[in-house]
């Protein structure tokens, strides 16, 4: 004798069905590209300048120094992109003051953004 199911357990197996196969299109589909952000320049032109002036200004880091810096950029960005793509952003503007150094345009341009910026969180 075969059982039928009723027509909840069909809405529950369809919602299952649906939910799962969105599941593997999110595991599936590439992250959003972390530069794609509308912020995502500003976000790592400041964190270009902080770095700059750590390795080539002599900012002393501190967790307030860290704690004010990163609070005015993310006053400066209105708290965006998000976690991840801030994380990509951050190390890519690490990677290219320490490849560019600190005699390069970057690196000077970077410690005068910091100096009009990010340093008067500092005061």
């Amino acid at each position: 004798m075969m059982k039928t199911l009723s027509p909840v357990s069909w809405a529950a197996l369809a919602f299952i069905v649906l939910a799962s196969g969105a599941l593997v299109a999110t595991l599936i589909s590439p992250p959003p590209d972390p530069s794609e952000h509308p912020m995502a320049p500003r976000f790592k032109g400041l964190h270009q300048a902080f770095e700059a002036a750590k390795r080539c200004g002599g900012l002393e880091m501190t967790p307030a120094v860290a704690n004010r810096i990163g609070a005015a950029i993310d006053e400066a960005v209105q708290g965006a992109p998000g976690t991840g793509s801030r994380l990509v952003l951050i190390s890519d503007a690490r990677a290219e003051i320490a490849a560019a150094g600190c005699d390069s345009d970057l690196a000077r341009d970077a410690l005068a953004q910091f100096e009009a910026e990010l340093k008067p969180a500092l005061e």
